[in-house]
């Protein structure tokens, strides 16, 4: 219980003239009410989670709650402050201390909270825009994706009948290579020996054997053009020498050589005019293909275009709040501020309610305030005594118990030491009857060894009396048994005398 000193002006007095002064019920109920609001945030941040995407009808709504309720706290905290200090001058340090503490964390939670609404409420028309650049754009991949299919099987079309044309024409080309080199062969054979020591000239130009084998295969009329000129050393600058004979021997012999060329020649037209009749679809085909790919190019850009302006509304903010990964990790940034301010706020709530619970004002009226005062007192002291009673009644209460238990234990201990005298008693009698018993037995085991001990010489005399009868039996049987066996062995011997 806290009272207010008398004459204790300070600033936030002077502040209070302005407003209000809160009565401490009207204050600790105003802190009650900011106490309910602050733990509300707790389930307000949860509630986030029932939405599915931040584009959700409510979910902005949701987040603008949030916001208005912080806001609301740190005005709390800021009114409790002047008033606080009013009633608890002598706490104005502590008050300042966990004011500006709490008064941080719910500024810092503002910040947060705020910068997320300010982002929703900035790109309300996002939504709609992404929603309409995305049917363009599915519109657009749709023509795209038909232009693609016609520029494919047109192409495809294309490309496989020239495919099957270079193929044909590679056939063609070996066949009349195949013939020509026969040619080329016997004209390198025949022309060798005739233009050794010299050097070709068709047009004053210089020609290889073979070069001038393939020219003329093309044009055989260009035959008159042929020179040969000596090789021959020299001074430099000294002008070669024209060989008219070998001349007109090589020409001779590449008329007659190129008369096969002809055939050939004549067959390579033949049977490309047919390849080119027969692929007469080919440059349709391949002017078609180029349209195809020109339109398909054409529709490309603006499905690239309409991609590029999604990514660019994608990277806004808002879209953090676009799937549940991003409400949940909204959710967790709240919780966590939430959870940084809580020891900081219970501490400042348990301050104040603390001192606010039986604070009473100062009664103008000295008397009535001395009364008062002293009314209070006796109330304390009252108090104080019925302590001090009930202190005392638990403590009686607790003897009581402990006498109680202590004579219940006496009792029992008395019932079991006369119970363990009987047992002695009873043990002594049974010990008496035993030993009463042993005694008999003694006795019996004496006279019984005495009997024993005569019957025993009485049988050992009886014992030697027979065993020298029996010897004496013995030795009167063996002089008998002898004589009647030497008897019979005489009588044996005389059986024998006869039978000789």
């Amino acid at each position: 219980m806290a009272t207010r000193g008398a004459g204790v002006p300070f600033l936030e007095d002077e502040l209070m003239e302005e407003e209000k002064l809160l009565t401490v019920e009207e204050l600790t109920k105003q802190i009650h009410g900011f106490k309910t609001r602050w733990y509300g945030l707790v389930k307000k941040a949860e509630k986030l989670t029932d939405f599915k995407s931040g584009f959700e009808e409510g979910f902005k709504k949701a987040v603008e709650g949030l916001y208005t309720d912080v806001d609301a706290c740190k005005d709390d905290v800021d009114s409790f402050e002047h008033h606080l200090k009013h009633y608890f001058p002598g706490e104005r340090s502590d008050i300042t201390w966990m004011t500006k503490k709490v008064f941080r964390h719910l500024e810092d939670l503002r910040v947060l909270v705020k910068r997320d609404y300010d982002v929703l409420e900035g790109s309300k028309g996002l939504a709609e825009e992404l929603k309409g650049l995305t049917e363009e754009m599915e519109k657009a991949e749709a023509k795209l994706k038909e232009a693609e299919a016609k520029s494919a099987e047109t192409c495809g079309k294309y490309f496989d009948m020239k495919n099957d044309y270079t193929r044909e024409l590679q056939g063609i080309e070996d066949r009349i290579n195949k013939q020509l080199d026969k040619v080329r062969a016997k004209f390198v054979e025949m022309t060798t020996p005739i233009v050794e020591g010299h050097e070709i000239l068709l047009a004053s130009n210089k020609m290889t054997i073979d070069g001038l084998f393939e020219h003329l295969t093309e044009k055989p009329e260009d035959t008159e053009k042929i020179s040969l000129v000596l090789k021959k050393g020299g001074f430099f600058g000294k002008k070669a020498e024209a060989d008219l004979a070998k001349t007109s021997v090589l020409k001779y012999v590449s008329s007659e050589i190129l008369e096969g060329v002809a055939p050939v020649m004549k067959e390579k037209r033949q049977l490309l005019s047919k390849l080119e009749s027969d692929y007469s679809e080919l440059p349709r085909l391949e002017k078609a293909c180029e349209e195809a790919e020109k339109e398909r190019k054409k529709l490309e850009r603006p499905v690239e275009d309409l991609k590029e302006k999604i990514a660019q509304i994608r990277k806004s903010e808002v879209f953090k709040f676009a799937d549940y990964d991003g409400i949940l990790d909204t959710r967790e940034q709240y919780l966590d501020k939430i959870g940084e301010a809580e020891p900081d706020v219970k501490a400042y709530l348990d301050f104040a309610l603390l001192h606010l619970k039986g604070f009473e004002e100062l009664e103008p009226d000295v008397e009535k305030r001395n009364l008062l005062a002293e009314r209070k007192d006796l109330k304390e002291k009252v108090v104080a005594l019925e302590k001090e009673a009930a202190k005392a009644r638990e403590e009686l209460s607790a003897k009581v118990a402990e006498v109680t238990t202590l004579t219940a234990a006496k009792e029992g201990l008395e019932k079991r030491l006369g119970e363990a005298e009987k047992q002695v008693k009873a043990l002594e009698a049974e010990k008496e009857a035993l030993m009463e018993r042993l005694a008999v037995a003694g006795k019996k085991l004496a006279e019984f060894e005495g009997h024993l001990r005569a019957s025993l010489e009485k049988f050992q005399t009886a014992v030697e009396s027979r065993l020298g009868d029996v010897t004496a039996a013995m030795d009167t049987g063996k002089g008998a048994a002898e004589r009647k066996v030497g008897k019979k062995v005489d009588t044996l011997r005389g059986k024998g005398k006869a039978k000789k």
